[in-house]
């Protein structure tokens, strides 16, 4: 379709940018009339939050930060939590190394209004402590990761409603994996028995059949007089890998083992 006469990209862009951004604004601060004064904290946070036709470039990207980032302290870009800080958790838990394996639905097959499906594996280090575990060992189990993991843009599996679990406690492996059936709950347990270099056993494979339906439709619920979807309980979706990291006790952060391509975290490999 021909572009209107004297289109321009900035205008455009700055006028859908201003009205999408400025509702969101305005629906943060609700309790904020757009002419309170500016004497009132929330009052002045939220105009210097709200775009303005005449702001330059410059100014957008800082009204955009400050929303985001200070506002609204960065929470849409990662999915809410229940925890404590590592710091406190060290404190009063003292843990063998812990490898997470990391997977999340990809984005172009989740639903409008959904968030996207993940998964995280976990095995201990049962012969590693803190002090023990050598950079040369973490690369070692990164390699093993990717070449499990990491091939044809990350592998992928069907989460479902079956649990299948596999108990090996003397390995480091107490796995709950939600699978679509057993052989596939038996696929992700044999891959991750490889990353962890420890063999597979039949004897240690439980599965589990539901006897609650688990609708992959639940409908919505009226929260604070507005209707809200209803969380899916043990979807059926595809999952792919997305990352793997390391918790290790004493350190605050944990190390990316294997990460994507381009990702915001820079791994010990990347695939």
């Amino acid at each position: 379709m021909a572009l209107p006469q004297g289109f321009s990209k900035w205008e455009h862009l700055q006028d859908v940018l201003r009205n999408y951004h400025n509702k969101l604004v305005r629906e943060e601060f609700s309790d904020i009339t757009d002419d309170d004064a500016l004497t009132i904290p929330r009052g002045a946070l939220k105009r210097a939050c709200l775009l303005d036709d005449d702001d330059t470039v410059d100014m957008t990207l800082l009204r955009l930060h400050l929303f985001f980032f200070h506002a609204r302290k960065a929470a849409d870009l990662q999915a809410p939590i229940y925890g404590i800080p590592v710091a406190d958790y060290d404190s009063q838990v003292k843990y063998k190394p812990q490898v997470n394996l990391y997977f999340k639905q990809d984005p172009d097959s989740v639903p409008s209004g959904r968030s996207p499906s993940r998964a995280e594996i976990s095995f201990r280090l049962v012969n590693e402590s803190s002090t023990t575990l050598t950079e040369a060992e973490l690369n070692a189990i990164a390699n093993r990761i990717k070449s499990e993991l990491g091939a044809a843009n990350g592998y992928r599996w069907r989460k479902g409603k079956i649990l299948v679990t596999y108990k090996n406690l003397e390995s480091g492996l107490n796995l709950q994996i939600y699978a679509f059936s057993e052989a596939e709950g038996i696929e992700v347990i044999r891959k991750v028995c490889d990353c962890a270099q420890r063999p597979y056993n039949d004897d240690y494979v439980t599965t589990h059949e539901p006897k609650k339906t688990f609708p992959s439709t639940p409908g919505t619920q009226i929260i604070l007089g507005k209707s809200r979807n209803k969380p899916v309980e043990r979807p059926t979706v595809y999952v792919r890998f997305h990352n793997a990291s390391v918790a290790i006790h004493g350190l605050p952060n944990p190390i990316f083992l294997v990460t994507r391509r381009f990702s915001e975290k820079s791994g010990l490999v990347s695939f």
